[in-house]
């Protein structure tokens, strides 16, 4: 889990994130920073809980569509499935991709990436 909360003032006030990974803009490289303002983070990433799932899949698609964040990846071992939500407008996120665990996710730009998933496992 990453130790770096995405901070968005839009969430009536401050609100806080921890998403269970995330990549942030090149000028964060190195900083150590305890705090990623939103509008640098280009992916965020959770892995589905077996005693919260809604949190993930529900709750954050809409704070992180919220703040901007152009890509969200849940991982759900509980369905053997990775959703990639992507280009986020207000409350929601306009497109999505639903990949089966051992299928490569393709992520765009900046990315131009397919994230292998052959090693993931289902709970």
């Amino acid at each position: 889990m990453t130790r770096v909360d995405t901070v968005h003032e839009g969430w009536h006030g401050k609100t806080l994130l921890r998403p269970d990974f995330s990549v942030a803009a090149a000028s964060y490289r190195g900083t150590r920073l305890k705090q990623s303002p939103a509008d640098e983070v280009i992916l965020v990433g959770e892995v589905v809980s077996e005693s919260n799932p809604e949190n993930d899949t529900d709750k954050k698609v809409k704070k992180y569509a919220q703040a901007g964040i152009p890509y969200y990846l849940i991982v759900n071992p509980i369905e053997g499935k990775c959703l990639l939500y992507s280009l986020p407008e207000g409350e929601h996120y306009r497109a999505s991709l639903e990949t089966d665990f051992g299928k490569p996710v393709p992520i765009g730009e900046p990315f131009d990436l397919a994230l292998d998933t052959t090693a993931l496992y289902t709970y």
